[in-house]
């Protein structure tokens, strides 16, 4: 036997290990799964259309100030499309936030699907617009962030970055506490802090409130930026549970769950990916740990916190989907699927 014909028949009789490929691992990997829970999302919120239209949506429902003082309690506008539009956003921006910085290893879109199943447990939290504009403006920010990596000259991306965490204070003044934790993030996993990338960012803090400064003064408003600003300091009784609903816990028990089995397996299987890679999932990490921990001394505030937090769970969720293939991680990713629809159900049930 010649040697060329030698090595065609070790290799043919060679059997390389194969992973097999479970109903989890075909769904991750599909085309088809992103617009299928884009579907499923868009329908579920048709369904709440019709339950509260838009000449009915009590203001308690969608939590929205009404822009008309004096004309009663009614929404003028249907609130519930405009929170499904930042929904369906989000999930875009995530797939461009893969894309761009390859948080994924192979071909999937799993993250924004994530996403979409998060929205849904939390569902009441996403019919406040305001509340599911948060993790748009946060997904926007990880997007610009992951770009300072190991450049200690990206001022201006920095500064853009804090740009789009002042304008989401605008919406909820709590939001800046991160500050600190994406300073954190910058000097460790970023490895991009600098002096100049420090003041960019307190330069980025400040811009948008010199507009809105402006207008209130304009606007002869100015107590509204006094009480907007002082809101930061606004705090409830440390872990005062008594305000939640069974609805409440049950949201925060799933996403605490979710967090803990993607945080788990990626840290298990995380020297399978580039070391980019890992300082992006350990920034996702750090930023749920920190609102974990705000949720637990601030229950109060978990309508706001929640939906951020879905933007670092669904990262950790994918990973955890796309890159196991045992019997046990398919069985829970079925109990996943289960579990969205049934919340999904309860919600429309009781709204």
């Amino acid at each position: 036997m010649s040697p060329k014909g030698f090595r065609s028949f070790v290799y043919r009789s060679y059997q390389f290990p194969t992973i097999k490929k479970r109903i989890q691992n075909i769904i991750a990997e599909s085309r088809y799964s992103l617009p299928l829970a884009i579907i499923a999302t868009a329908s579920v919120w048709v369904v709440v259309h019709s339950l509260f239209n838009a000449n009915s949506l009590p203001l308690e429902k969608s939590g929205v100030v009404s822009p008309f003082p004096g004309k009663g309690t009614e929404a003028a506008f249907p609130y519930e499309w405009l929170g499904m539009g930042f929904v369906l956003a989000t999930a875009f921006v995530m797939v461009r936030l893969n894309t761009i910085h390859a948080i994924m290893r192979t071909y999937s879109r799993m993250i924004s699907c994530s996403f979409l199943a998060i929205s849904l447990i939390a569902l009441p939290y996403f019919l406040n617009p305001l509340n599911a504009a948060l993790p748009l403006c946060l997904s926007i920010i990880f997007t610009l962030l992951f770009f300072s990596y190991q450049d200690k000259t990206a001022v201006g991306i920095v500064f853009l970055t804090f740009v789009v965490l002042s304008i989401a204070s605008l919406i909820y003044i709590k939001i800046l506490l991160l500050v600190p934790i994406l300073w954190i993030i910058i000097a460790t996993r970023m490895m991009a802090m600098s002096p100049r990338v420090f003041f960019a960012s307190l330069l980025g803090i400040v811009t948008p409130y010199w507009f809105y400064a402006a207008y209130c003064l304009y606007a002869d408003r100015i107590d509204t930026l006094t009480d907007h600003v002082t809101g930061i300091a606004d705090f409830t009784k440390i872990s005062d549970i008594s305000t939640l609903s069974l609805s409440d816990i049950t949201i925060f028990v799933i996403v605490i769950l979710l967090f803990f089995l993607g945080m788990t397996h990626f840290i298990l299987t995380s020297h399978n990916d580039k070391i980019r890679t890992r300082m992006i999932f350990e920034s996702f990490i750090i930023t749920d740990i920190a609102l974990l921990a705000f949720i637990i001394l601030q229950p109060a505030e978990m309508e706001c916190l929640v939906p951020m937090m879905a933007v670092g769970v669904s990262p950790l969720v994918a990973h955890y989907v796309t890159y196991t293939s045992s019997r046990l991680s398919n069985l829970s990713f079925l109990g996943m699927i289960l579990i969205v629809v049934l919340s999904t159900a309860y919600h429309l049930w009781t709204l």
